[in-house]
């Protein structure tokens, strides 16, 4: 079983990146970063605003901006470097295998699909169902995180929502699959305080059995 769990773990060693913008001095957003997490553990990483935590997060995944680069380090995922894969094999882990639940989800959800379909676009990449069954997987997970009428939420489009509501559906999306990693980049840092109670359930209480949840 030792084993088995040891292909779990996620282990960041020695990460170091900087941002050059065209025009203007480069900046060390993260320097030296090493940590480990193993299966069923809950890490949180914390630091004023601008300390690098967002980096962090995308960079497990090679989601940075362009002018971002990685100076140093390794991101290593079940024997594999997340930080030398391509496009294609990285395809296979996000979403899949590790998810990221972004700090805004008005952003990262497209305003013109329907909430519903952007997660059963999730599960289509990487789960064979019908087109029926996909539906109806991504109801429950409507209504597992919350939503009482999950076939009427699943039309709804993102500025229909408020913004519990999107964040819901951001976790939604990133369940989906049943990762072992969910990545939360402060989830609850524009929600009030009711919401933030109830977001923290979903991510770290709900949902963690299988799962080592990151929360930056």
């Amino acid at each position: 079983m030792a084993g088995d769990l040891s292909k779990e773990f996620l282990h960041i060693i020695d990460l170091t990146i900087t941002y050059s913008p065209r025009g203007s001095r480069s900046v060390r957003a993260l320097h030296h970063v090493s940590l480990k997490i193993h299966p069923g553990e809950v890490i949180g990483v914390l630091g004023e605003s601008g300390s690098g935590k967002s980096t962090l997060a995308s960079a497990i995944l090679q989601l940075l901006p362009p002018d971002a680069h990685n100076e140093s380090g390794s991101v290593m995922f079940r024997g594999s470097n997340l930080l030398t894969m391509t496009e294609m094999e990285l395809s296979k882990v996000r979403g899949k295998a590790i998810s990221l639940v972004s700090q805004d989800p008005a952003l990262s959800l497209n305003p013109v699909i329907r909430v519903g379909d952007q997660i059963a676009e999730v599960v289509r990449a990487h789960i064979a169902m019908s087109g029926m069954e996909r539906r109806q997987h991504v109801e429950e997970l409507l209504q597992a995180v919350g939503f009482d009428r999950p076939r009427q939420m699943y039309c709804a489009y993102p500025h229909q929502l408020s913004g519990g509501q999107r964040q819901r559906v951001a976790i939604a999306q990133a369940i989906a699959c049943h990762p072992v990693i969910v990545i939360a980049d402060e989830p609850t840092s524009k929600l009030d305080a009711v919401l933030q109670v109830e977001i923290i359930a979903l991510c770290f209480v709900k949902f963690v059995s299988n799962m080592a949840p990151l929360s930056w």
